[in-house]
């Protein structure tokens, strides 16, 4: 046997070994017992037991938006002129699992946080998103709200009324508005 009928009985079998893959897929796509059926209305009854009112009926991109809203209203002004690319890859991507907290109810212990420094006026330097840490406790003192969070090696501490605040969403906030975003695509019956 030669070289080039070897090539041609190894095509053919790795073509037969495809087909029979590709059996298989389209086998295991019509099997009941993989396909979920996910009640997606009883999800969001059962979780209107959890106190997620902060999300209201949003969705992912809502709070994307929101996030993206925030950093172009408030960081972005003369003389910090940030590119709608700098944005997305300095602060959105980065954010992706996370919610802004704009009023100080919103934010819980036992949770993630991220934060942006807001510029003063006369402050030309552009904005870091910091490593963040877990909301350990929230003081109110007379000069402003601070929170107190805890990281991998120390304890940092920022003003709330200065910054841009991210809470990391829990899975089960994500599945919420995963849940409402599919809602919204149900077709009306």
């Amino acid at each position: 046997m030669n070289q080039g009928q070897n090539q041609n009985q190894g095509q053919n079998q790795n073509q037969g070994q495809n087909q029979i893959v590709k059996w298989l897929i389209e086998q295991e796509k019509q099997n009941a017992d993989l396909q979920t059926m996910l009640d997606i209305p009883a999800l969001l009854r059962a979780a209107e037991n959890v106190d997620m009112d902060y999300l209201g009926n949003r969705e992912l991109s809502d709070i994307s938006t929101d996030i993206i809203n925030a950093i172009q209203h408030t960081i972005c002004r003369p003389p910090i002129d940030l590119t709608n690319e700098y944005i997305r890859t300095h602060f959105c991507e980065k954010l992706k699992e996370y919610r802004l907290v704009d009023q100080i109810y919103q934010l819980h212990k036992g949770k993630y946080v991220r934060w942006i420094r807001i510029p003063t006026l006369d402050d030309i330097s552009i904005p870091k998103l910091t490593a963040g840490g877990v909301v350990m406790d929230i003081k109110f003192l007379d000069n402003g709200t601070y929170v107190l969070c805890k990281n991998r090696t120390k304890f940092l501490q920022y003003k709330f009324d200065d910054c841009l605040t991210f809470q990391k969403l829990s899975s089960d906030e994500q599945m919420i508005l995963m849940c409402y975003t599919l809602i919204r695509e149900m077709p009306k019956k």
